[in-house]
């Protein structure tokens, strides 16, 4: 039930990549926090990292109620960089760029759940992280320590399985560019 870890510094800066990633995220959010209304139309990539926050809602849930605070962390981590980070933000750069668009609400809301689901970790990074975007979310909470706990809304394998297939000729892509 309890995995002990001892310490690592490999493991530090694979934390410290995750955070410095997050802060990274909320600090682009801050460039277009008075921008980002509802959009009518999400695009397919929009609807895949909706689902795919769903699924890391049931997986993060599900592994913080089992105290596998170490399970719970890597789904973070690995959805922070691989999924948010990496991909989404990568493939988004034009859109991230201009007005406010689908791509800055999905991302905003986004970064909304991971700052409620990072909360226990590392409850004062994501607590200042929450008082700089509070009015972009628009939240009247005085902390993000006093916000339900977020609930999955519907997910979608068929986008994810897509986005994943994606997903991985890309890091493949970007692999052979490092090689060359």
């Amino acid at each position: 039930m309890w995995n002990s870890v001892n310490y690592d510094e490999k493991e530090i800066k694979l934390v410290y990549r995750m955070l410095n990633a997050y802060w990274n995220m909320h600090e682009l959010l801050q460039l277009h926090a008075k921008k980002i209304v509802k959009p009518q139309k999400l695009e397919y990539i929009d609807e895949w990292l909706k689902s795919r926050t769903n699924t890391v809602i049931k997986q993060f849930t599900q592994s913080m109620e089992e105290y596998d605070v170490t399970q719970a962390t890597r789904i973070l981590y690995d959805f922070v960089l691989e999924d948010v980070s990496r991909f989404y933000i990568q493939a988004n750069r034009t859109r991230l760029k201009q007005e406010s668009n689908a791509a800055h609400h999905t991302l905003s809301q986004t970064m909304k759940t991971i700052t409620q689901l990072l909360s226990p970790i590392t409850p004062f990074i994501t607590e200042k992280v929450y008082q700089n975007l509070k009015t972009t979310w628009n939240e009247k909470e005085e902390s993000v320590h006093h916000l339900d706990w977020p609930t999955p809304g519907p997910t979608n394998e068929k986008i994810e399985k897509e986005m994943g297939i994606v997903k991985e000729l890309v890091k493949k892509k970007r692999t052979l560019e490092e090689r060359i």
